[in-house]
């Protein structure tokens, strides 16, 4: 009696190493909550300058930033002003070190970043947001 090459046993075996693979390799894909993080400047999508109607007018430049891997997240910015210069600094986090893999997924972050209000009317002004630039005249 010669055995058959569809043995059940190999097939459940089969069956079981093709469920656990893909759950082993997400499971090295994605890095620890924990796991080290370092502070890198964020791509720049696109700025635009928007001024609430308040009294006294108040400035907020809309920032979409680049996520451009599954293992980047948005971090924080900050605003700096020099003359009639707004400078905002945005940034994201990434696991540190380089023997993490990311998922290629793309994504954005939007933010709505405060300006202020002393703005002298009529005067332009320069919005610098990791060097991608946009200027506006203040009302």
């Amino acid at each position: 009696m010669t055995r058959s090459s569809a043995d059940p046993r190999g097939g459940a075996a089969a069956l079981w190493l093709l469920l656990l693979l893909p759950a082993c390799a997400a499971h090295a894909a994605s890095p620890s909550p924990d796991a080290e993080r370092s502070e890198v400047r964020a791509p720049i999508v696109r700025v635009s300058v928007r001024v609430a109607e308040s009294q006294p007018p108040r400035v907020f430049a809309d920032v979409i930033s680049a996520l451009p891997d599954g293992c980047t997240r948005f971090s924080r910015f900050s605003v700096r002003r020099a003359e009639r210069t707004i400078f905002v600094d945005v940034f994201n986090t990434r696991p540190a070190g380089d023997d993490v893999a990311c998922t290629m997924l793309y994504g954005e972050h939007e933010s709505a970043v405060p300006l202020g209000s002393d703005f002298e009317p009529g005067q332009r002004y320069t919005l610098d947001v990791n060097g991608t630039r946009e200027s506006f005249v203040a009302q």
